[in-house]
Parts: structure tokens; sequence; C-alpha cells
């Protein structure tokens, strides 16, 4: 193979470059290799920078191409291997393997010799426990039925309860209990919306519970507000007002509400027919009038898109929903709130 053939020899060449090739600069040989051996060495010297003879046949450390020291680090592994050898004996566990002894057999199960087989902890750490759960047990907060048990029924060792100050005003709870089967408030946030009001006079204003819209609050001239939830009742009722109420609004994160009445506790005069522009802020505008209509307005051509008799007296507010598009939501003096679709 690596004579010359027919032709002069050059004396100026070597012996590799007078040699036979059968590509520009060598002979390459075709052979058989398993493409998932030559993926393993090629990912293997990118990522640990040596790899396997594949001049020889069976090989070990010393017969490795590339980084030698980093190939007696991890004894030879290629990036398919999931561990490194383990060195040493492993962890020992009993042995009885005879399957004659039915109460002593282990098999496969056996335990290990040091295994220790007791879940309860020691005794500093449950001492810790202890001291733990008797605090908590004295910082217990009171119950929904303690707060609200007269001061005669409330316990005498309770200095917190005890010291509360009476207040005069007073809240009436439309539902059995404020809280579900999971603990959780009747202010969670719902999946649905339900309507229904009982309001006695004209209302005068309606306010969607921020960034969920799941509760609106209405106040009234009967001196009330009102939450109105999903289950379609009335949820909580504030009657503190000895006037009519003109505005409400969330504040505190979400967690009170304020509101103007006409008893001089915060006094405002006149009222105002609310708009709202529509919840993803397109060109559509809506508002109420006197006459107890709703009307549509596309604000860019100043027209009214649509009008709708939405009440038999003023149409006061309207609020566009803020995560489905198609709901309106309306209050009127004719003592109701209507939702649109």
């Amino acid at each position: 193979m690596y004579a010359p053939v027919f032709s002069p020899i050059n004396p100026n060449l070597t012996q590799q470059q007078r040699s036979y090739k059968n590509v520009l600069n060598g002979y390459a040989e075709s052979t058989t290799l398993s493409d998932f051996q030559f993926e393993n060495q090629r990912r293997t010297f990118d990522s640990f920078g040596y790899a396997a003879d594949s001049s020889v046949g069976e090989h070990d450390i010393s017969q490795i191409v590339g980084d030698q020291t980093s190939a007696e680090i991890n004894q030879g592994m290629t990036v398919f291997e999931t561990s490194k050898k383990r060195s040493g004996e492993k962890r020992k566990k009993e042995k009885n393997n005879d399957p004659s002894d039915v109460e002593g057999f282990h098999g496969p199960w056996a335990p290990f010799v040091d295994e220790i087989t007791v879940s309860r902890p020691p005794e500093e750490e449950q001492k810790e426990i202890d001291e733990y759960l008797a605090k908590k047990c004295k910082a217990k907060r009171p119950t929904f039925e303690d707060r609200n048990a007269p001061v005669s029924a409330r316990d005498p060792e309770s200095t917190t309860l005890n010291k509360e100050s009476e207040d005069s005003s007073s809240t009436t709870l439309h539902i059995k209990d404020p809280y579900d089967y999971q603990g959780r408030s009747f202010l969670h946030i719902p999946q649905d919306v339900g309507v229904n009001l009982r309001h006695t006079k004209a209302i005068q204003k309606v306010h969607y519970f921020p960034i969920s819209a799941h509760l609106f609050l209405t106040c009234s001239m009967d001196c009330k507000v009102k939450f109105d939830i999903r289950s379609g009742h009335v949820v909580q009722e504030y009657d503190r007002h000895l006037g009519a109420i003109n505005t409400v609004t969330f504040v505190d994160r979400n967690r009170r509400i304020v509101s103007t009445s006409d008893d001089k506790s915060i006094r405002v005069s006149g009222y105002a027919c609310g708009l709202d522009f529509s919840s993803d802020m397109s060109s559509y505008v809506i508002s109420g009038d006197a006459d107890g209509r709703l009307a549509i307005w596309n604000w860019k051509t100043t027209r009214i898109f649509e009008r709708i008799k939405a009440h038999d007296d003023v149409c006061i507010d309207a609020k566009w929903h803020w995560h489905e598009k198609s709901r309106v939501l309306t209050a009127g003096w004719d003592n109701v709130v209507k939702l649109w679709d």
C-alpha cells in the first residue's frame, strides 16, 4: 500500500508523502461504528476533555485520548453514565436468604445493619415541640363567635375581649357563616357573579371590587351599604349613616370601605351619573341619564352606538365588567341593580 505505483521516486519526499493517498491529505478507510458509541465519545470529549482511543479494542484509562488527569478523576466515566463508580463497600444489610425460615427470611427487603426503626424524635427535639405547641395554644386567636358574643358571655380571663369598648354601630350578617368549609372568607374570589339586592330607596352609587370584580358594593338613600356576591343574597349590610349615602369606595388595599352621607359626617352636595370605559379600553363608553336609559357611546366618532331603557327612574351609575367584556352593571333610583349581557 505504501509502495510507489509506476512512477519515478521523488528523493525530496518523506515516506508518508510517498505513500498511497485516496484523499488529499492521507488515506481514509471505511469502517462500521455504532452511532450511539460515536455520540457517547464525542459528547464525553466535549464535556470532560477525553475520549476512548478508537484504534484499539477494549480500553481502560491508559488507552484514552485527551486529558489523562480528568480521566483519572472521573475513572473513565462517560456522559451517559449517571454517577461515578463507587469506591469502597456499600452499606451492609442483614442477611437471611433461607426461604425455609418463614419468620426471619429477608430476601431483597432486608434492612440495613445500622438502620434506625424508631420514628419518635429525640428528647431535646420533643421538648422544643412541646414548648412550641404550648405557646401556640396560648396565642390562639378568638373565633368569630367569641368576637360577636356579648360582654357577659365572654371569658373573664381574656383581657383582650374585656377591654374592647362598646360600639354603637352594628352590622347584619345575611349568611350563616362568613367562612366556608375550607376556611375561606366570603370575600374570596369566586368564578361567577350573582345579582340580588333589597334596597328600599333609590340607589346612589355602585362600585366593583378592585382587581377581581367578584363583588360589587352599593349604597342607597335608605342609609345602608350592602355587599352582593355569587350566592344571589345580600351578604353584609352597614347601617351606620343616619342620612342618605351618596358615595362609597374601597380603600386600604381593598380591606375597608369609605362612604359619604347627608348626615354631615362627610358632606356631599348633588349627584352625577357615572360613566365607564370598556374593559379592553377600546372606543366605547357607557353612561346613564335622568330618564333611566343606558347609552353606549363611540367616543372616536362622538356618536351613540346604542341606547337601552335600563331603569324606570334615574340610571345613576354604570360599570363595565373588568374581565367579561360583554357584561355591564347598572344601578338606578328604582331600587334595582341590573346586569346586562
